[in-house]
């Protein structure tokens, strides 16, 4: 067996033992507030043709909040969004931003932020077509209180109760498989978290999530995933909406993997996971090597999925890491002739 192999088996072994031994979700270590600052929050939320879900985001946004500054950022809507804003704005007390047509949510979400109040030392993302539960931000304002932690990250939960399509089946095995991984491992942000404000510059590339992820990494910055505090997102459920998701974060999170150099044994475990696909595919899957190591990161991943499941389903959970392969050697091979727009 090759060297290599050798030890990308023995850091695969290890982070699968350490992942499956896992009891205690991580936020139970984050540290206690000695210092007694008031928590000032701004939410940012990007909207572009939401009407249909901006009544319920409204009912339940606003079910328990108090002392936060909200800022919808129109990202010139075409659809119903603004004069459902403009309706509701007296009775909740935001604020509108309309902007000229951005072609990435980085973007509108640095326009956003010119409006935050200067008092505000924590700044929340919401996306538009979300919604969360009753007392969400109670538990929000008394952990951020209560713990000094620079970020916190909600728990992504499915809107669907019912799963009508393939790919919004795929979506939400994705979706709780990623819950249950940033439970008791280090998360990466994405729709519902709190970064402290001194941290934040501005968001960059088009998933600007993973970019800012791997910043505060690279600074040694914990992200606590809350798996109390729940966001409830909506799944794609056409294979074209589906497959722009999925092109989307995996071209993004590759242009980001390449600008932020692997800071431990795990982030290099994510590289070749990422990257290793491409290698199989260029090499016409003839390297018995590359071949031998893919197999090996397919075992691990479904043997991973088996685990945070509570060992339900093993074909599920073959079938769930299959998938995911299948879609990185997807993108590779239509890369090439893909024009990125979003």
């Amino acid at each position: 067996m090759h060297p290599l192999e050798i030890m990308l088996h023995i850091g695969l072994m290890s982070f699968v033992v350490a992942f499956s031994k896992k009891t205690k979700p991580l936020i139970y270590s984050a540290p206690k507030r000695v210092n007694k600052e008031k928590i000032y929050i701004s939410i940012l939320i990007p909207i572009f043709n939401e009407g249909k879900n901006i009544e319920k985001l409204l009912c339940t946004l606003y079910s328990c909040l108090h002392d936060a500054e909200i800022i919808f950022i129109n990202d010139s809507s075409t659809d119903n969004s603004l004069e459902l804003l403009e309706e509701y704005k007296e009775t909740y007390n935001y604020k509108i931003v309309t902007i000229e047509k951005q072609s990435i949510v980085a973007d509108v979400l640095n326009e956003g932020f010119k409006y935050v109040s200067p008092n505000s030392n924590y700044i929340g993302v919401l996306n538009g077509d979300c919604h969360v539960e009753k007392d969400w931000y109670e538990k929000v304002h008394s952990f951020l209180k209560n713990h000094d932690v620079a970020c916190l990250k909600m728990a992504n939960y499915s809107q669907q109760k019912t799963i009508n399509s393939l790919p919004q089946y795929l979506a939400f095995l994705e979706k709780n498989y990623k819950r249950y991984m940033f439970t008791y491992e280090e998360a990466f942000l994405s729709n519902g978290y709190f970064i402290a404000r001194k941290y934040l510059d501005r968001w960059k590339t088009i998933t600007e999530d993973m970019h800012l992820s791997l910043q505060l990494k690279l600074k040694d910055v914990q992200i606590y995933q809350h798996p109390l505090i729940r966001i409830y997102d909506a799944l794609p459920n056409t294979w074209n909406l589906y497959l722009r998701q999925k092109y989307r974060w995996m071209y993004g999170d590759i242009i980001n993997r390449c600008l932020f150099p692997p800071q431990n044994i795990f982030a290099v475990l994510i590289s070749v996971y990422y990257f290793l696909p491409c290698l199989v595919l260029l090499s016409g899957f003839k390297f018995s090597l590359l071949n031998r190591i893919q197999a090996s990161i397919l075992c691990v991943e479904s043997v991973m999925h088996y685990v945070s499941t509570d060992y339900k389903n093993l074909y599920l959970s073959i079938f769930y890491a299959s998938s995911q392969y299948l879609f990185s050697q997807f993108f590779y091979v239509t890369l090439p002739f893909k024009k990125i727009t979003w």
